[in-house]
């Protein structure tokens, strides 16, 4: 269904119209104008400080939970690298026993016996008849 053309005095009339309109609503705009750019600035300001008070919560929550993260990979990380220190550890004791290196304990133990040997030797020496 169309409707008919519109002649050039109903382009006219319609263009008056949306005229008057436009002046309308310039003359109403600068009656409250003011008042209306207030109350928008108003609620403008509320907007800005609620949505900057939970952008600021959001942070704060997403940072805490970040630190938490951190430091569990961290804990978990040194947890793994002294379980496979303790396993490298282990593994060559092993195989410097089974090449029948000594150990410490083991080097320990020969020192106190040389001076064992060493004190027992002094004492013959000076228990010996020809001094």
């Amino acid at each position: 269904m169309s409707s008919p053309p519109l002649s050039v005095a109903g382009i006219a009339g319609l263009t008056r119209k949306v005229w008057l309109a436009g002046l309308g609503a310039v003359a109403l705009a600068g009656e409250g104008g003011s008042r209306l750019f207030a109350a928008l600035v108003e609620e403008g300001e509320k907007v800005e400080t609620q949505t900057h008070q939970v952008t600021q919560e959001k942070v704060e929550a997403v940072k805490t939970q970040w630190e938490h993260t951190v430091e569990d990979l961290r804990d978990r990380a040194t947890d793994t690298f002294d379980g496979v220190e303790q396993l490298v550890e282990d593994r060559m004791a092993r195989v410097l026993l089974r090449l029948g290196v000594a150990t410490s304990e083991d080097v320990q133990e020969l020192l106190e016996r040389m001076e064992n040997i060493n004190s027992n030797i002094k004492a013959l020496l000076n228990e010996s008849p020809s001094s």
